[in-house]
C-alpha cells in the first residue's frame, strides 16, 4: 500500500516471490506500473475547507473497512507506508510490515512531538479517524524496512532490518531483474549514453509539491549546471516531475522514463559523478561515485520545509556567486 515508485521498487525487489501474490493499493500515478496486476487505485483529496478534510478522513476509514471486508482481506498484512489514505484503518485492524519511503523515516521529530503534545479534544478527533502515530511509531508496525542511509531513530530501531541494495538486487534471478526492469520500463533506457557522460543531476518535485514554483526551480538547476560547463551533463527527473527540462536545459540531455533513479545503479553502471539538492536516489552508490551535494541550505523555502540534511548526507558542493 502506498504512493510512490521507490516504495513499490524496495517492495518488488524485497518480495519477487510474491508479486503475482500481492493485491495492490496504490496512488494513481502507478497505474502505468501495475496495469497487469490485481489493483486498486487511490487519489488523495484535499480540501481548502477543513472540516471537509476531516470528513473526508472519517469516511476513508469506513470505505477501507467495507473493502477489506468485501474482499475478506481482514486478517492480510499491510506492506508499505503507514502515513497515506486508509492509515487509519490499516493501523487499527491490520499488521503492517513498513518500507522505507526517503528521510521521512529517519527523522521522526515532528512525528513524536505531533503525538505527544496533543490535547484532550485532539486525543478525541484522533481517536474518531481512527489515527495513530506514523513512520513506524505504532504498536501495529511489526518490521520497518530501512536501507540505512541515516542514523536510524532509537524510537523504532527494534523494529528495523537494514537492507543493502546491492545485495537484494544480486540475489535476485536474472528472470526476476528482468521483470521488475520491465514494470518500470527500464529496458528503454539508452544505458551506453548513461555510462559515457560526465555527472547526472537528479532532481526533484519542489515546484509539483508547492515548495517552490517552477521558475525559482529552473533558476536554482539553472545555477547548480553553471558549475558544469564544460561537462556532458543528462538530466534525470523525479517521477513525479511535469517539468520540461528540456524546454530550460537543450544543452542538455532528458533521460526519459519515469522510474526511480536507483534501478540505474543497480543494474551495475560505471557512473562518475551524481548531483543532486538533497535527492537519496544517490546515496546508495556512494561507495564508489563522485557525489555533489548541495543541501537544502541552497534556498531558504527548501530549508523551511525539509530542514537540515546533514544527518543523511554532508553538503558538499555550492553554487558560484560570480
Amino acid at each position: 500500500m502506498g504512493d510512490t515508485k521507490y516504495n513499490l521498487m524496495l517492495y518488488l525487489i524485497l518480495f519477487p516471490k510474491e508479486i503475482d501474490n500481492t493485491f495492490y493499493i496504490v496512488g494513481d500515478e502507478l497505474e502505468d506500473n501495475l496495469k497487469d496486476f490485481k489493483c486498486l487505485y487511490l487519489k488523495e483529496k484535499k480540501f481548502k475547507i477543513r472540516i471537509l478534510n476531516k470528513l473526508y478522513r472519517i469516511f476513508s476509514n469506513y470505505e477501507a473497512k467495507y473493502f477489506f471486508r468485501k474482499n475478506k482481506f481482514e486478517t492480510l498484512p499491510i506492506y508499505g507506508l503507514d502515513h497515506w489514505i486508509w492509515n487509519g484503518y490499516e493501523k487499527k485492524y491490520h499488521e503492517i510490515f513498513l518500507i522505507e519511503d526517503g528521510t521521512r523515516n529517519y527523522n521522526l521529530e515532528k512525528e513524536i512531538k505531533r503525538f505527544k503534545n496533543q490535547s484532550l479534544g485532539e486525543k478525541l478527533r484522533w481517536k474518531l479517524y481512527c489515527k495513530k502515530p506514523s513512520f513506524g511509531l505504532s504498536d501495529r508496525v511489526k518490521k520497518i524496512y530501512l536501507t540505512g542511509i541515516g542514523e536510524i531513530p532509537k524510537e523504532i530501531e527494534k523494529k528495523v532490518e537494514i537492507i543493502n541494495l546491492y545485495e537484494k538486487w544480486n540475489l535476485l534471478t536474472e528472470e526476476e531483474k528482468n521483470r521488475i526492469r520491465k514494470i518500470f520500463k527500464v529496458t528503454e533506457i539508452d544505458m551506453e549514453n548513461i555510462e559515457n557522460c560526465d555527472g547526472i543531476l537528479i532532481t526533484q518535485p519542489l515546484s509539483e509539491d508547492g515548495v517552490l514554483t517552477e521558475k525559482e526551480k529552473i533558476e536554482i538547476y539553472g545555477n547548480i549546471l553553471k558549475n558544469y560547463r564544460d561537462k556532458k551533463i543528462l538530466i534525470k527527473p523525479h517521477p513525479r516531475e511535469k517539468t520540461d527540462y528540456k524546454k530550460y536545459f537543450p544543452h542538455c540531455e532528458i533521460i526519459k522514463g519515469k522510474f526511480p533513479f536507483e534501478l540505474i545503479l543497480l543494474n551495475g553502471k560505471k557512473l562518475k559523478k551524481l548531483i543532486t539538492i538533497f535527492s537519496t536516489g544517490v546515496l546508495i552508490g556512494k561507495e564508489n561515485i563522485g557525489i555533489d551535494f548541495y543541501g537544502t541550505e541552497i534556498n531558504e523555502k527548501i530549508y523551511k520545509s525539509f530542514g537540515s540534511m546533514e544527518h543523511i548526507y554532508k553538503r558538499n558542493s555550492y553554487i558560484n556567486k560570480k
